[in-house]
């Protein structure tokens, strides 16, 4: 994958947690696990898998709105950034779970994020590049995530 990001920056994102409450049953509802998923790039995940499978997903992906270009904002900076996300993505009729990029070394906060259902690669670019994020995780109907550096 070519990238202008820093090799550590690349590095960071494949290493991190991807925390994901899927859906409790196979409709999209308020409902979602109590515990959520840990989603690690290129790992296969069969609760995920089974999720996609049920909602006839596919693909998805994982995006946030925080931290745009990797620069650290307020809290509730993010936050209104992630309310104006999700209004964004409701005005164009998409539907997604709750989210949360971690770092597992818990040098970086954890970042709100959507796992946004039926999105494919090139939506998910667009999107990502509308909220200024150096990547997104990409997921097709093998359910497995995948890096997508947008820079």
């Amino acid at each position: 994958m070519k990238t202008t990001l820093p090799p550590a920056l690349v590095q960071a994102y494949r290493q991190a947690w991807y925390e994901v409450w899927l859906p409790a049953s196979g409709q999209m509802s308020s409902q979602v696990q109590d515990t959520p998923s840990l989603l690690q790039v290129d790992v296969a995940h069969a609760p995920l898998r089974q999720t996609m499978q049920r909602l006839n997903a596919r693909q998805a992906c994982l995006l946030t709105a925080c931290n745009p270009r990797g620069q650290l904002l307020p809290a509730a900076e993010n936050t209104r950034r992630m309310q104006a996300l999700r209004q964004a993505l409701q005005a164009e009729g998409w539907t997604w779970t709750p989210a949360l990029g971690r770092d597992p070394l818990g040098q970086w906060p954890g970042e709100e994020s959507l796992l946004i259902w039926h999105m494919d690669r090139a939506q998910a670019r667009y999107w990502g590049r509308q909220w200024a994020q150096n990547a997104v995780l990409v997921f097709g109907d093998d359910a497995i995530p995948r890096l997508e550096c947008l820079r």
